[in-house]
């Protein structure tokens, strides 16, 4: 898709690399395979030389090639999206609906500065040359990026009309961040100890300011990975999902308070989308599915387990018709 574009690049040799976690090379299960203080080198992706590339195919066509260098920028400007922009602001362009623009690690910091109940958070305005920021989100739908400066540090999370990971052939709406938003502020009601505080919400850019969580606290799949015992997990867990669904559910609210948060998170594209993902893909083929070789046999064995294609289509009947109470949808390792 073009959304991967960045017509500021002029060869692939400046395109950043993101490093994986050592622990997906180091551990299995939890568990070290390897010795200690081994050097690990674990690359996303790799960068194939334009060279050896024929041509690069667009949901618009194909980007010209001159020589060795695919002309990315000639590209972006002949079909309308950059000027010699980056990515995010070619995606202003094309989104831009109701003065909406997609944020970068740039523009983000802009956009906090502009607005003083978040900028205090991070520093005065005139140290703004000293802000960092950084996109962390390693999920497959939004944008986070993490700005810290003098006073401290901020998370900010934005949603593209689209699922990150697939661009604008999968369309996806907006109205997902503030239904995120709307239950992080209604949970933390109930059970603050363990819900980011909600700083601010901006329907039009799409846009949810929260407390960020510094060092040394890690996602917990990652502590996990590296065989981390966390002695008070179970009981937080417990706690936060014991106040959050009483306080949602019938045994505390009345009728019509219950019948109006349904309307009020409801949120039918999201659900449809786990549905797929979570209930259906998983049992069969799809394009979405990737596994290593060695696992071919496991997974064939999982497609033909009928017991368990029984039981996952019980599941998914009750995640489509048991609205009891608000389940965070981000209640797992990734995001805990």
């Amino acid at each position: 898709p073009t959304t991967t574009l960045d017509p500021r690049l002029p060869t692939g040799d400046l395109i950043e690399i993101e490093q994986r976690p050592s622990e997906e090379i180091t551990h299995y299960r939890g568990l070290r395979v390897v010795t200690e203080n081994i050097q690990v080198w674990n690359p996303s992706f790799d960068v194939t030389p334009g060279k050896l590339i024929a041509g690069i195919i667009t949901e618009r066509g194909v980007i010209p090639k001159k020589g060795d260098l695919h002309q990315v920028q000639e590209y972006t400007n002949q079909v309308g999206l950059g000027n010699g922009v980056s990515t995010e602001q070619s995606v202003q362009k094309r989104v831009g609906a109701d003065g909406f623009y997609a944020l970068d690690t740039h523009t983000v910091k802009l956009y906090v500065a502009a607005r003083p109940e978040l900028a205090h958070l991070v520093g005065p305005t005139d140290t703004l040359s000293s802000w960092t920021c950084r996109e962390v989100g390693d999920g497959n739908i939004n944008f986070v990026y993490i700005l810290e400066g003098p006073a401290g540090g901020l998370a900010v999370k934005q949603s593209l009309p689209y699922v990150r990971c697939v661009g604008e052939s999968w369309p996806l709406t907006q109205e997902r961040l503030r239904i995120e938003a709307d239950a992080l502020r209604l949970e933390a009601k109930f059970c603050p100890a363990h819900v980011p505080r909600v700083y601010a919400y901006d329907a039009r850019m799409a846009v949810v300011a929260m407390h960020y969580i510094e060092a040394p606290a890690i996602i917990l799949r990652r502590g996990l990975m590296q065989a981390i015992v966390y002695p008070h997990l179970s009981q937080h867990l417990a706690e936060f999902l014991a106040t959050t669904l009483f306080h949602t559910s019938l045994l505390a609210l009345p009728s019509a308070d219950y019948r109006a948060s349904l309307l009020r998170f409801s949120n039918p594209e999201m659900c449809a989308l786990t549905e797929q993902v979570i209930f259906m893909e998983p049992y069969t083929v799809a394009s979405n599915n990737y596994n290593s070789p060695q696992l071919d046999d496991d997974v064939a064995a999982l497609r033909d387990d009928v017991a368990a294609k029984v039981a996952i289509t019980a599941l998914r009947r009750k995640f489509q018709t048991c609205a009891e109470a608000l389940l965070h949808g981000d209640v797992h390792t990734g995001s805990v």
